[in-house]
């Protein structure tokens, strides 16, 4: 460039010479670099070159014929205009060539992307419909399991409770069990000693299931060895301190003991709900409430028996939480007062046809509602 310049401003044909040769060697150049650009497509290059050798070509002529050795085409010798204007328009084709080509590029490319999305999603539809059929497959095969899985602790459950009431000239026995959808661990028994002495256990394992099946078994276990000698209060205290060193964690038993012997009667009771007792004199009922807690719970929690007596007519009343605490679509509970209601409105009734009259309040009560617990009633009526 220093040395165009120059030639441009330098006196003397020399210098104009000298000028002329260096504008040759530049178009030259940049004709060579054309042909070597990188990334140029072949109609393209051939568009810019056609276009640079014409710009060259007036360029050459205009040189050529100010040297006399061509013939001038312009008076002002300016011929190289007309080849600036040929490679403005080829340079403008060749740009356009490139938009186009990009355009056509980028097209191509967005299509391969949206294929390529295509598949992934499909790949992902698939992959997120196996995941569901997984997931479809193992809630069946829990829900399977779950259900044998009740289904033995129902079992295992009926299996640990007796065949049948006792039969016991003075009293009149009769026991209900009700099972939920899942199973509660409801657990009832009866003791009779040799001179004829009852001694009868209601109680509701925490939780549901195996876990509480578990508990029935080592309730039963304790009560078939402890209740043949000892007395209410000690059979609680024994049971307890077996159960905590058990380990079983968060499980607890509830359990209530009642005794009957002549005229007399006894119970102590775990957390269970009151024991109610019918006065057939007065015609009235009886709360016996025990607040105590459920048996595994503390290691030496001081469990407490009572007395009282009774007579022909009387009846004594127990019951899992599951009745008082049953609800209606509501949400209102069954509660204690309707238990009373029923009581006296059977009381002249025979145990089981009591417990079936509170069974009859209970279904109306509830209506379509679902059993959410074991439902468990003890009716034991002294006879004359």
């Amino acid at each position: 460039a220093v040395l165009a310049v120059w030639g441009s401003i330098g006196p003397g044909p020399l210098y104009k010479n000298f000028n002329d040769a260096i504008v040759v060697i530049v178009f030259a150049e940049m004709v060579w670099r054309v042909f070597r650009a990188n990334g140029m497509d072949r109609k393209g290059g051939l568009i810019l070159m056609t276009g640079f050798l014409v710009f060259a070509a007036t360029v050459i002529w205009g040189v050529l014929s100010g040297y006399g050795i061509t013939p001038k085409i312009t008076p002002r010798n300016d011929e190289f205009i007309y080849g600036a204007v040929v490679l403005g328009i080829a340079m403008s084709a060749f740009l356009s060539r490139r938009f186009a080509l990009t355009n056509r590029e980028l097209e191509v490319q967005l299509g391969q992307v949206r294929t390529l999305s295509e598949k992934a999603l499909g790949h992902e539809r698939e992959a997120l419909k196996a995941e569901m059929d997984r997931r479809l497959l193992t809630a069946d095969n829990e829900r399977k399991t779950k259900t044998k899985e009740l289904d033995e602790a129902r079992v295992l459950q009926l299996s640990m409770l007796p065949k049948n009431v006792p039969s016991i000239p003075n009293l009149d026995i009769a026991v209900r069990m009700d099972t939920a959808t899942e199973v509660g661990g409801d657990y009832y028994d009866f003791f009779v000693s040799e001179d004829g002495r009852l001694t009868a256990a209601i109680g509701d394992a925490t939780g549901h299931g195996l876990k509480a099946g578990n508990m029935v078994i080592a309730t039963k276990g304790l009560f078939s060895v402890l209740s043949t000698d000892g007395s209410l209060d000690e059979i609680l205290k024994t049971s307890n301190r077996a159960i905590k060193r058990m380990n079983l964690r968060m499980l607890t038993m509830c359990l209530a003991l009642v005794r009957i012997e002549g005229g007399k009667l006894q119970y102590a009771s775990a957390g269970m709900p009151p024991l109610l007792l019918y006065r057939k004199e007065t015609g009235e009922v009886e709360q016996i409430v025990m607040k105590a807690m459920p048996l595994g719970a503390f290691l030496d929690f001081p469990y407490y028996k009572i007395e009282t007596s009774v007579s022909a007519g009387d009846i004594v009343l127990l019951a899992s939480d599951g009745l008082l605490e049953l609800f209606n679509d509501e949400q209102e509970s069954f509660g204690t007062d309707r238990v009373i209601d029923s009581l006296k409105e059977s009381a002249v009734k025979t145990a089981d046809e009591i417990i079936g009259h509170i069974l009859g309040k209970v279904g109306e009560w509830r209506g379509d509602h679902v059993l959410e617990d074991d439902l468990t009633m003890l009716a034991i009526k002294i006879r004359g």
